[in-house]
């Protein structure tokens, strides 16, 4: 695995890691994140992996239901208001808490398409 890449995944699971992903180890299957440290991460199965083989399952961001859509299109309005730059963080935490695959990483083979129903979503409450 690149730096790069390496990089780009240690930042994802960091950021969605707070929201509770899920994460694909090579061989030994699906399990919950439960910690990284120093390019080692712990799952819910209490074993340690090195980062290279862990891959979170994430949304393709076309995956939104009608109101996940409605709640970005207005976040993203609010974003770019100069009044409102301030709270720009609130969409990314957002689109990390919706398991949405906003880094692009499914396309680049650093993260797989999570099944339907995987994660809950706005329409399912």
């Amino acid at each position: 695995m690149a730096y790069e890449e390496k990089n780009d995944l240690l930042i994802a699971l960091c950021s969605y890691y707070p929201y509770g992903v899920m994460v694909e180890v090579e061989g030994y299957g699906k399990s919950k994140l439960k910690g990284i440290d120093n390019g080692i991460v712990s799952t819910d199965k209490g074993t340690n992996y090195p980062l290279r083989m862990v891959k979170p399952y994430l949304r393709p961001m076309d995956s939104m239901n009608s109101m996940e859509i409605l709640c970005y299109q207005n976040m993203s309005t609010y974003w770019f208001d100069e009044d409102k730059f301030q709270d720009a963080w609130n969409i990314e935490d957002w689109l990390n808490d919706s398991f949405l695959d906003y880094r692009d990483l499914i396309s680049k083979g650093l993260a797989l398409e999570a099944k339907e129903g995987m994660y809950k979503t706005w329409e399912d409450d």
